[in-house]
């Protein structure tokens, strides 16, 4: 039921594929995602929830999950890429960086964005919703064994995003493992499946 639920969906090359989901009603709602007509998972979704959910392989119904319940309402809409842009979290205030020695990803203290907290994105030939983040480093933005975002230099390593406006302005940024997450603690950004709240949610700041 469109007018209930607003699902949006990405596949990746790995076999994977990543939902979006918002709940445009009052209540709390039970959501079934189905792949080639064969239910996979099953979401308790708040109300006005806009969550994202883990990709997602085999065809395996299980136990239904409970999503966290949401911040205040959000709509779901596109955003336009800038060409090159900083992100700052809405919760801590940090911004998403990439270390120029190793292969970290982690929450920047910088005052203004400079090298480090600089992303380019990288368009895919297949969708003109999709891309890929690099660095000031010619780096691209991958996924650690727990979770958490490191620096790939193999383009076939690199993580798959598309952004969701809120009607603040800030941006939630999805992959097909979850949304950016930018912990409290200030460890390193990590890949969730939650309802967007300020530790899910990004101010772009285009950059010259």
């Amino acid at each position: 039921r469109p007018e209930e639920v607003q699902a949006e969906a990405f596949g990746t090359s790995a076999g994977t594929c990543g939902v979006v989901l918002y709940n445009r009603t009052d209540r709390e709602l039970t959501v079934a995602v189905q792949a080639a007509g064969r239910s996979v998972a099953r979401y308790a979704l708040p109300a006005h929830g806009l969550a994202s959910v883990r990709g997602l392989r085999l065809p395996s119904e299980g136990p239904l999950r409970s999503i966290a319940r949401p911040g205040p309402r959000v709509p779901v809409a596109m955003f336009r890429v800038p060409p090159k842009f900083a992100l700052k979290s809405v919760g801590s205030g940090l911004f998403l960086a990439a270390h120029g020695s190793g292969d970290s990803v982690y929450q920047s203290s910088a005052g203004a964005p400079s090298d480090w907290e600089t992303w380019f994105p990288v368009a895919l030939p297949s969708s003109d919703r999709l891309f890929a983040m690099r660095s000031w480093h010619g780096t691209f933005v991958g996924r650690g064994a727990g979770g958490e975002l490191r620096q790939e230099r193999n383009w076939f390593s690199q993580l798959t995003f598309t952004f969701f406006v809120q009607d603040t302005g800030a941006v939630g940024l999805c992959s097909e493992h979850g949304a950016v997450q930018m912990p409290g603690d200030g460890t390193a950004p990590r890949l969730v499946c939650c309802c967007f709240g300020a530790a899910e949610t990004f101010t772009v700041v285009p950059l010259e």
